[in-house]
């Protein structure tokens, strides 16, 4: 092989490409690496939360809103301290107010209640009733995934005993779901952010359960979609920590490859969206910007580091081109035209989700991606 600038080129883009591939699987253990070297421990502290706001953002749920309440009572049945249930209606067109109203009617608790907004998407509804809240702590929930019984309990023990905790997150659980290729990507995902959680800072939560001081709540602006990127990320850049619950499992919605893949390209525009908006909040602190380089943008690169990595050994050894086209077609084969094509789809999500941000694209409205 003839060695000039060219051969030196993709050599070189080769070992980047690979080295951004491996990094992926490296972070997690980096990160507990680093968190060895650090000897200072938190100290317990005796806090008290003495009211707890669980808000609850809805857009025709119809057919869940009513399963969420009772999870919902259940779970405070088994938790301490003083609460306020606020259920915020954003504009919803099916029976989802009439069904809440019902339900509230039955329990007659004056501290339960249901807010009706005009239709403007889910972050602008959590800034709402955020702004009408009077709980120290806010715990947000999605309408359509039911609680663990102990779950509101578990959120209030944490920050009563760990006063420098300022946003918790539960951890997503995905047994007996057919996601197909998006296990091995969520496996990792699960690794980075225990990991993250261990040294004080996770950076993305899990929408569906998650929570966080009101006084540290920094309002979104027009067009976010991902609270769960935006609310850990600012508070984490208020010197605060964010972690993770790992015993406190919620059961993900029904889903399956399909819906995984398409909700990772709504997931990737939503961050890149929530990045572009603070980088220059970031850039003042390092430790949470390497993060948010390596874990989430590094991430959504993926694909394109691995496009990378074939191009670069294909231009290296031309006949490997002949491989790359039987491989694909082999593969084609073997999972069929449909799974195929998501395959496809989850490669170039990234340069879908980075072209929507460039043309500051509305990523508010709500998109209900769950499995039917």
């Amino acid at each position: 092989m003839k060695i000039d600038s060219v051969t030196i080129f993709w050599i070189m883009l080769f070992f980047l490409s690979l080295f951004f591939l491996f990094s992926n699987i490296l972070l997690a253990p980096f990160l507990r690496y680093m968190k060895s070297l650090k000897s200072v421990k938190d100290q317990p502290s005796d806090n008290t939360v003495n009211l707890y706001s669980v808000i609850v953002p809805a857009y025709n749920e119809e057919k869940n809103i009513k399963s969420k309440i009772e999870t919902l009572r259940q779970a405070l049945k088994m938790a301490t301290g003083n609460f306020e249930i606020l259920i915020g209606s954003d504009g919803s067109t099916d029976r989802t107010t009439e069904v809440v109203r019902t339900e509230l009617e039955k329990m007659n608790d004056p501290r339960w209640s249901l807010v009706e907004y005009p239709n403007e998407g889910k972050c602008r509804t959590i800034n709402k009733l955020v702004s009408v809240a009077r709980g120290e702590v806010i715990i947000s929930t999605d309408a359509d995934i039911p609680l663990p019984t102990d779950s509101i309990n578990k959120i209030v023990e944490a920050f009563n005993k760990n006063n420098s905790i300022g946003c918790l997150s539960c951890v997503p659980c995905f047994q007996s779901m057919n996601i197909g290729s998006q296990k091995s990507y969520w496996d990792i995902e699960a690794q980075i952010r225990t990991a993250e959680s261990e040294l004080g800072k996770l950076i993305v939560v899990t929408g569906m359960l998650y929570a966080y001081k009101k006084n540290l709540f920094v309002e979104m602006p027009d067009g976010v979609m991902a609270d769960d990127l935006w609310i850990p990320l600012n508070i984490l850049l208020q010197g605060n920590k964010s972690i993770q619950i790992d015993d406190l499992r919620v059961p993900y919605e029904k889903t399956d490859e399909a819906t995984e893949v398409y909700r990772r390209k709504r997931v990737i525009s939503g961050g890149m969206d929530v990045v572009r908006r603070i980088w220059k909040k970031l850039k003042k602190s390092p430790s949470i910007l390497f993060l948010v380089l390596m874990h989430k943008i590094n991430r959504w690169s993926l694909p394109v580091w691995l496009i990378l990595m074939f191009l670069s050994i294909g231009m290296l050894m031309p006949i490997i081109f002949l491989v790359y086209i039987a491989g694909v077609l082999l593969l084609m084969w073997k999972l069929g035209r449909r799974r195929f094509m998501s395959l496809v789809f989850a490669v170039i999500s990234p340069i879908i989700s980075f072209a929507e941000v460039i043309r500051s694209a509305d990523f508010a409205r709500w998109e209900h991606t769950r499995k039917n």
